[in-house]
């Protein structure tokens, strides 16, 4: 059989839906969204790809803001 080299991979279809959760999430996780609000179906690896990606959104929201009670001397 010839190999096709035009035609996309099956496999590489599931990475780039995934890719795309984990970017929902972060934005999802910067604006301080409820995680319930996870548009993909329990269980899935999307599911599981916008966790990730809110998680990562809350750690670069905190990362944003300065620390509180610092007591800084001039």
């Amino acid at each position: 059989m010839a190999k096709h080299e035009d035609q996309p991979l099956i496999a590489e279809a599931p990475h780039d839906e995934e890719a795309a959760a984990y970017a929902c999430g972060i934005e999802a996780g910067k604006k301080q969204s409820e995680p319930e609000e996870n548009p993909y179906p329990e269980g899935s690896p999307q599911a599981k790809a916008f966790e990730h990606g809110y998680l990562d959104g809350q750690k670069i929201r905190s990362d944003d803001k300065p620390p509180g009670n610092i007591n800084v001397r001039p």
